[in-house]
């Protein structure tokens, strides 16, 4: 049994009485050898079948460590609760716990939360068929999820593509989903220069991605895609869109 049995309860009694919380611990045990010393995310199933997200976050530091100890479960669960009353696609949380150092391990603390069902951004953005249509339409939808974010005021630490799942329904414009609660972070303002900070790592590690030939051709419906979707999820004027602007020309092709 974990040492939060009373922490896992209060997220999700239900899951925990279908799924064996020590089916996650050992799962958490296994990725923090994998992880070597830095936080990972992967997708794991449980003695029920069930799929999960889980994340292992090893304490190197007493910083670290004291972080690890008191924050995720308290963190994850305030963030989805937020995510949830916005409408904003999540993995919800069900469990988190510690593992305790090992002589070649540290310590660490780990989150599972529910499997988002779709594609992962990173693998779908590097499948060679991509079309500039379909490419402008993720866009689009990515921009609406960063405009909500921005909305609500949650700033996300680490926008790196294989932190979404895009959702699709009938309709060719997918839905984009967050999987990696613990480097979103409820903020009372994003300054303008945090928020063109992380969108420029975004669409860098994005583009990186993205098939050679696509990479050396211009793509306007792409910009557009996103300024729009931005603007009409952040519910910002369009003057106000300027330095957004300005950061998706530098990613056009010379």
């Amino acid at each position: 049994m974990l040492e939060n049995a009373g922490c896992l309860k209060r997220f999700s009694q239900g899951v925990l009485d279908r799924c064996d919380p020590g089916g996650f611990r050992q799962k958490a045990l296994r990725l923090r050898q994998k992880a070597k010393g830095r936080g990972l995310v992967e997708r794991v199933r449980c003695p029920s079948g069930a799929h999960y997200f889980i994340k292992v976050m090893p304490g190197h530091t007493l910083r670290t460590r004291v972080r690890n100890r008191l924050r995720p479960a308290r963190h994850v669960e305030r963030v989805s609760r937020i995510l949830s009353e916005a409408s904003i696609p999540h993995s919800e949380p069900v469990a988190w716990g510690r593992l305790s150092s090992t002589d070649s391990q540290p310590s660490a603390s780990f989150v599972a939360t529910r499997e988002v069902q779709g594609d992962r951004l990173d693998l779908w953005l590097a499948d060679p068929k991509r079309s500039h249509e379909e490419i402008a339409r993720v866009a689009g939808a990515m921009g609406r999820l960063f405009g909500q974010l921005y909305k609500h005021r949650v700033h996300h630490q680490d926008p790196a593509s294989h932190n979404f799942i895009l959702q699709w329904s009938d309709s060719d414009t997918p839905e984009a989903a967050l999987i990696d609660l613990e480097g979103l972070y409820p903020v009372p303002i994003i300054p303008r220069s945090a928020l063109l900070n992380r969108l420029r790592r975004h669409i860098e590690h994005s583009m990186k991605k993205l098939p050679a030939h696509l990479l050396g051709e211009d793509n306007p419906a792409m910009r557009q895609a996103f300024l729009t979707a931005f603007q009409q999820a952040a519910e910002l004027k369009p003057e106000q869109l300027e330095p957004l602007a300005q950061l998706l020309e530098e990613f056009r092709p010379a």
